[in-house]
């Protein structure tokens, strides 16, 4: 896996890796509004976007730890 910055921009197929899921989740959850993506062709989100979703789907008292990269 790779090391992400916050702001960097990701496509379809890298967030499906980081969830690891299909590319058809991915679409469904920013056609849904749960995943917000930055363009839509071709369909770009960032990565602080990514985390966010990943928060937003675990429980209230679970809490994940993310370290930007150091520029």
């Amino acid at each position: 896996m790779s090391t992400y910055h916050y702001d960097t921009e990701l496509n379809v197929p890298e967030v499906a890796e980081i969830l690891d899921c299909k590319e058809t989740y991915v679409y469904r959850a920013i056609r849904n509004e749960r995943i917000k993506a930055l363009d839509t062709k071709p369909t770009r989100v960032r990565f602080d976007e990514v985390t966010s979703y990943v928060q937003s789907q675990l429980p209230p008292n679970w809490q994940t730890y993310f370290k930007p990269e150091q520029v």
